[in-house]
């Protein structure tokens, strides 16, 4: 933001976007304003959040609003600038006026204000080549928009390219919260170049049922190695084969051994200690002289031979009667 987009802010805005207080029932003592006044342009740029939202419209029942919204009071037109979800929220609470903190500026020194700063959260890349491209169609040139929001040239393609390949009904379900950034990128923007049928008909069932990213990361990585029936089914019931899947995976993973089991590993383990101490006997008995046998400890050795040999067969014989009740 240049200088002459500071002094103007300095000296127009009738409050200062970080600092007010509260009156007795929580709300700041800024203007009060009917959202039916407000120019709402932006809000096509923000992705909505359900579970946040409902947080917030519950914090604002109990405790009121803590910050105001940020509106551009261009002269002509009041623009919100920063506090979509909590206009959502007063909406859902059926509130007609919010308060405000305004900004009497032209817009572009508003956005480059407010974009420095960003107290409530920080946009999201998706959200930046939104706000960008909304600029765009509304007249400016990236120039300007680079200007206003101190950032370069180059930085405001980047955020452009984001949006390449991603058609209307993918930009949708990433601004109603169903797709996030990454898997749009990384999943359906070459799905839907590969394969856009395909594509369009898992963006359906994610529309219907929700799937976590790494979800869907994982269904594609069975997509890619599928073909034929298997394919059909994973675009068929894609929710279902997860669902499957988790549920191999969980009795993998939770699923303890029955005590029969248990004994049978702890007796494999025996019977290959005991083939291992048999290889041995050969190379313990083979470099002795009749005369050294004596001092070897054999009878001790044959001993704890015949002991092993009799509790094995103690136990078949035990094994055999459970079987024979």
């Amino acid at each position: 933001m240049n200088s002459m987009q500071t002094t103007a802010l300095n000296s127009s805005a009738k409050h200062p976007f970080d600092k007010y207080e509260l009156d007795e029932n929580g709300y700041p003592l800024q203007e009060v304003v009917d959202i039916h006044r407000l120019d709402l342009r932006f809000q096509e740029t923000r992705i909505e959040r359900t579970k946040a939202l409902a947080r917030l419209t519950q914090s604002i029942t109990e405790i009121g609003l803590r910050r105001p919204v940020q509106v551009a009071d261009t002269g002509d037109t009041l623009i919100l600038i920063d506090g979509y979800q909590r206009i959502r929220a007063f909406n859902a609470l059926n509130r007609d006026c919010i308060p405000c903190d305004f900004c009497k500026a032209p817009l572009g020194a508003v956005l480059g204000e407010w974009f420095d700063q960003q107290h409530s959260r920080k946009l999201e890349a998706i959200e930046e080549a939104w706000l960008i491209d909304q600029l765009l169609h509304s007249g400016q040139n990236r120039r300007q928009i680079a200007s206003d929001l101190g950032r370069s040239k180059s930085w405001i393609s980047h955020r452009l390219a984001l949006l390449d390949g991603l058609d209307t009904p993918y930009q949708d379900a990433l601004r109603k919260g169903v797709l996030s950034s990454w898997a749009a990128s990384r999943i359906f923007v070459p799905f839907a170049r590969a394969n856009r049928k395909d594509a369009d008909q898992l963006l359906q069932s994610l529309l219907q049922s929700s799937f976590s990213t790494r979800e869907l990361e994982l269904w594609y990585s069975h997509y890619q190695k599928s073909h034929g029936e298997q394919r059909t089914h994973l675009l068929s019931h894609p929710r279902l084969f997860l669902d499957t899947l988790k549920l191999q995976q969980e009795r993998r993973e939770v699923k303890e051994p029955d005590p029969a089991q248990r004994w049978m590993r702890k007796m494999d383990g025996i019977l290959r200690q005991l083939n291992g101490l048999e290889g041995q006997i050969e190379k313990v008995l083979s470099p002795l002289s009749p005369l050294d046998r004596d001092d070897a400890h054999f009878s001790e050795m044959e001993a704890k031979s015949r002991e092993g040999e009799r509790m094995l067969a103690a136990m078949a014989c035990t094994i055999q009667a459970y079987l024979e009740l």
